[in-house]
């Protein structure tokens, strides 16, 4: 089946501006910003989830002696993996065969598609601003509502439950 020309121009326009469209939303908010500039954003490039080892405990066989006095062997468990899901946002932009005709030639007043194009980086950044400060319920990429609650000695980040693991609790 031939693509439309319409498809075919939407193909080649969004693909390019794919990266532009993500970098400029993560970037439009100042804390994100600052976390580019300042190189403290890690990407990862795929995977089912996004892990990392984790020290939560110490080594409780850890104590004094004088001679023959018993040392502790106990079993020790301080290490665990955080997990987080990836997120997936998407924007799209649409346009008919017939607008596309319309906004031509000297009936032309801007460019559409580019406006559309416009528009929605405009939108995915208000967006991202409001995922950066949620909680990340749902589908929603994590915010800092969810890392850095009001009591934080509830909830779960990463599978790690801050009611037991008193390490993984926020301060202020």
């Amino acid at each position: 089946m031939a693509s439309s020309p319409i498809a075919t121009v939407l193909n080649s326009t969004l693909t390019k501006s794919r990266k532009k469209l993500i970098l400029a939303s993560i970037k439009s908010n100042a804390l994100m910003a600052w976390a580019f500039a300042t190189n403290r954003v890690e990407f990862e490039d795929g995977g089912h989830e996004i892990t990392n080892p984790l020290t939560l405990g110490r080594n409780p066989n850890v104590t004094s002696f004088e001679y023959y006095d018993e040392q502790p062997i106990a079993q020790t468990n301080e290490f665990d993996t955080v997990t987080y899901n990836w997120a997936r946002v998407a924007g799209s932009v649409v346009i008919s065969d017939q607008e596309e005709d319309e906004n031509k030639g000297a009936a032309q007043i801007f460019k559409l598609m580019k406006a559309k194009i416009d528009v929605l980086e405009e939108s995915i950044k208000e967006k991202f601003s409001e995922y950066l400060y949620a909680s990340g319920a749902g589908t929603d990429p994590q915010g800092l509502t969810l890392l850095i609650p009001d009591d934080p000695t509830t909830g779960t980040v990463g599978n790690i439950n801050r009611a037991t693991e008193s390490q993984w609790r926020t301060s202020a």
